[in-house]
């Protein structure tokens, strides 16, 4: 083994100590000099004047970028500071690929930090643009500009692949076979809405604008902020055209589906939508996200559209339409905002929903999970929210609306409806063998009610609207401000209180039922409560009693129509409770107990001799007369 002379180790650690003192270390022949001072910097970012929609790139350098450990890039609005997050944010060159007409004058500094840790500031650079009144129609892919007479291959962007070709007309827009993923993106500004598609255009008199799909089409949204509750449009069109008559329409077709996944808005235009090809949303997360805003939409002949949301799927300015064979299949799971109670209409109209021969299928979940640990109420949610003055008009179309509830230690949530408008104008109207079935399973949610409308029900020729409510406190099965309507169709009616309080099955004001068909009935069933009150439009401050022989005057039957259960029935007045007073009503009483109103009332069309047909196969007598009832072609007796 070999012995060192001490002279010798003293000489080789004085000379280490020096060196580090001096701060000269030779690594691998690169010489790292550390010092107090920051780096300097040698070519500052400069000022750049575009024209929209075109871009600009700042550049920085450093008499040393060896020594460099980081570049960041950041941007002012004028207002606040945004830390970029794009691939060239992190680099010595900032790309901008593009600009909008709404963007204000940006300004842009970089922060570089060195490997000591000392950090140094660029000058800020301003990008401005000269043609801010210039009208134009733009494509943003991204954070790429794409215009008419051009074509964007994604590849090129790292955002995913296909191709994109904006015809020279300024209108057909061809989308082939284009994938995009914005998890990485160039200049990712958070200030912009171009997080996946925006079309925006001014002034222009082009009434629509067409994507026509070549093969599927996936746009991927995975930009966040769950502080704000935002994460962005992922498809958007914006023509400043909300408060005009005019509203330019989105048109999608072609033979592929465009696929949504992100984002807290899915489609986002203050147009028109016009679907002839299949459109599918899926959330990216578990916080807020809503489906499509427009002025009217259009689901059109054969097509789908499939909504997976946690707040509102469809959110109309104007009209909802759904045309033969197309299916809206809609599942929400509501998550609470960023302040105050949440209110959530799954299914927001403005105006009115037409749908013919189509398929309406809704889903909604209250999630205690997503409102109790926030000290956040689900105060408000509808399936079919008609928050204008309009009507639901469905002609062979099938509307099934389910609605369940989480259990829950803490009140979570409250006012569950199926179908609600309180306008008068909120009408709504079936016809020609169109069924509406609606069940509400939330027994720890209180003020449920299947359709809550303050204008008018109104059932023809073999329609059906059957509901099952089971929730807490007050609960309504189906409520009609003014008239309810039954020619030949089927009313079917159930609500049950889980803590037993009053509940209604059937409340409207004037109700005419005009049965011929034996298929056709109207059934009610309010457990323990009013299974039947029309409201005669009289109030009272005092306690209304059952009146012996009583005339109706808002009940009216047409027809074969007779009330067969309770079996010895007959029509009185009673007292509901309304606002500040009772509500003199009429209402269904068995005379073998007029203390309080039948909580069960079927009206169907009585025939001697026969057999009441209704539930499970069951004989039954009723006051010496049988009665026949068929539903959805099944014999059923009472």
């Amino acid at each position: 083994m070999r012995k060192h002379n001490p002279a010798e180790l003293f000489r080789r650690a004085f000379s280490l100590f020096t060196a580090v003192s001096a701060a000269s270390v030779c690594l691998g022949g690169l010489q790292v000099y550390a010092s107090d001072a920051p780096l300097e910097i040698t070519v500052q970012p400069q000022d750049a004047e575009v024209s929209y929609p075109d871009g600009a790139e700042f550049h920085v350098e450093v008499s040393q970028p060896e020594n460099v450990s980081s570049y960041q890039w950041e941007v002012t609005d004028g207002y606040n500071v945004f830390v970029l997050k794009g691939s060239s944010a992190s680099t010595d060159t900032l790309v901008v690929p593009s600009t909008t007409q709404d963007d204000p004058e940006l300004v842009f500094h970089c922060i570089i930090t060195d490997i000591f840790g000392n950090t140094t500031v660029s000058r800020e650079a301003h990008l401005t643009k000269n043609n801010n009144e210039e009208d134009k129609t733009v494509l943003f892919v991204g954070d790429y500009a794409v215009e008419p007479g051009e074509a964007l291959d994604v590849s090129e962007t790292g955002m995913g692949s296909g191709r994109i070709i904006f015809d020279r007309n300024g209108y057909d827009i061809t989308l082939n076979h284009v994938t995009i993923d914005n998890t990485v993106m160039t200049y990712d500004r958070q200030i912009a809405p171009s997080l996946g598609f925006l079309l925006e255009r001014r002034n222009s008199e082009v009434d629509e604008y067409y994507f026509h799909l070549d093969g599927d089409c996936h746009l991927t949204n995975t930009f966040f902020d769950t502080d704000y509750n935002n994460g962005g449009v992922t498809f958007n069109a914006y023509f400043a055209s909300k408060d005009k008559n005019n509203h330019p329409a989105v048109v999608i077709d072609g033979d592929g589906t465009l696929y949504i996944k992100g984002g807290s808005n899915y489609i986002y235009t203050d147009g028109e939508l016009d679907l002839y090809t299949d459109v599918v949303g899926e959330t990216g997360g578990d916080f807020f996200t809503d489906g499509i805003t427009c002025h009217n939409l259009y689901v059109e002949k054969d097509t789908s559209l499939t909504l997976n949301v946690n707040g509102t799927a469809i959110h109309t300015e104007g009209d909802l339409y759904t045309y033969e064979n197309a299916v809206l299949d809609i599942k929400s799971t509501p998550a609470r905002v960023s302040v105050g109670p949440t209110v959530k209409d799954i299914s927001f109209i403005m105006g009115s929903v037409h749908s013919v021969g189509s398929k309406i299928n809704i889903s909604v979940y209250g999630d205690p999970d997503r409102f109790v640990p926030y000290g956040q109420y689900l105060m408000m949610a509808n399936a079919i929210g008609l928050n204008g003055t309009g009507a639901i008009y469905a002609d062979g179309t099938e509307i099934t609306i389910e609605m369940t509830a989480g259990e829950s230690e803490e009140p979570f949530a409250g006012n569950f409806g199926g179908i609600s408008g309180a306008e008068t104008g909120n009408t709504l109207d079936l016809a020609k063998g169109s069924k509406v079935n609606i069940k509400i399973d939330a027994p720890q949610v209180s003020g449920c009610s299947a359709v809550n409308l303050g204008g008018k029900i109104i059932l023809e020729n073999g329609t059906e609207l059957i509901s099952d409510v089971n929730g807490a406190g007050e609960t309504f099965g189906m409520i009609a401000g003014l008239n309810l309507q039954i020619n030949d169709a089927v009313l079917d009616s159930k609500v049950v209180s889980s803590t037993g309080e009053a509940v209604y099955g059937v409340v409207c004001g004037e109700a005419d039922i005009d049965l011929t068909e034996k298929e056709s009935y109207f059934h009610s069933v309010a457990e323990g409560g009013i299974a039947f009150a029309a409201d005669t439009g009289e109030r009272s401050d005092d306690e209304i009693p059952f009146e012996e022989g009583y005339e109706p005057q808002v009940i009216k039957f047409s027809g074969k129509a007779a009330v067969v259960t309770p079996a010895k029935n007959v029509i009185s007045v009673h007292g509901v409770p309304g606002y500040g007073s009772l509500i003199r009503a009429e209402t269904v009483f068995d005379k073998a107990d007029t203390s309080k109103p039948a909580s069960e009332v079927m009206i169907g069309i009585p025939e001697s001799g026969g057999a009441v047909i209704y539930g499970i196969l069951a004989a039954a007598a009723l006051a010496g007369a049988v009665f026949i009832f068929l539903r959805r072609g099944k014999k059923q007796e009472q």
